[in-house]
């Protein structure tokens, strides 16, 4: 009977904190399986061909972003390439990535997936080189490393945009921003926008 009175307090302070059904730490939460499904569908639509039997992907979100010292231009270039993608989703996709997130093991994949803790750097150029043969020696059915940013959305949660980046060896790598769009309940890749390639 005495822990009743600890329980009741750490439940009304969890309520002071907003920790309730209705506060943002769920919604937040809800977000976070939404964009789930989008990288599944990405990745599902993009990566996994019929010779791909693992999918490697980096632990840690990255974020690319073209023409920092001019975000006017950045955004118009982005809005004309991902036509009909809208402003709040490209404002969404540079709040969300602000800071790096870390992925979890809620993708819905048809093949098995890997969450890739980040690399250690490289001191040469053979380095360099060993590493990429021994990622593929233990990942040989994979289309190499898949990055990917926190998912952009607007207001509606129908339309998303994603920073992707995939190396797949020391002169071999691209990446883009992919658009997305909800049909129901599945999402749909629409476009992408090249920013690099290697």
């Amino acid at each position: 009977m005495k822990f009743i009175p600890v329980l009741l307090a750490l439940f009304q302070f969890s309520l002071h904190l907003g920790l309730n059904p209705s506060s943002s730490l769920y919604e937040a939460n809800a977000i976070a399986s939404e964009e789930y499904a989008v990288y599944s569908a990405l990745i599902q639509t993009i990566y996994v061909k019929e010779d791909v039997k693992t999918i490697v992907i980096g632990k840690h979100t990255v974020f690319y972003k073209v023409n920092w010292s001019k975000p006017e231009e950045y955004r118009k270039s982005i809005l004309e390439e991902l036509r009909p993608i809208s402003i709040e989703t490209i404002e969404d996709l540079e709040k969300k990535n602000e800071n790096e997130g870390e992925l979890a093991r809620h993708l819905n994949l048809t093949v098995t997936y890997v969450l890739l803790v980040k690399q250690g750097e490289t001191k040469s150029p053979d380095d360099y080189e060993k590493q990429w043969k021994e990622f593929y020696e233990k990942y040989p059915t994979s289309p190499g490393i898949i990055s990917l940013s926190r998912v952009g959305f607007n207001s509606n949660k129908d339309e998303a945009v994603v920073y992707v980046a995939n190396s797949c060896g020391g002169l071999c790598g691209k990446g883009y921003y992919i658009s997305l769009m909800k049909a129901e309940k599945d999402w749909k890749v629409q476009k992408e926008m090249l920013l690099w390639v290697s």
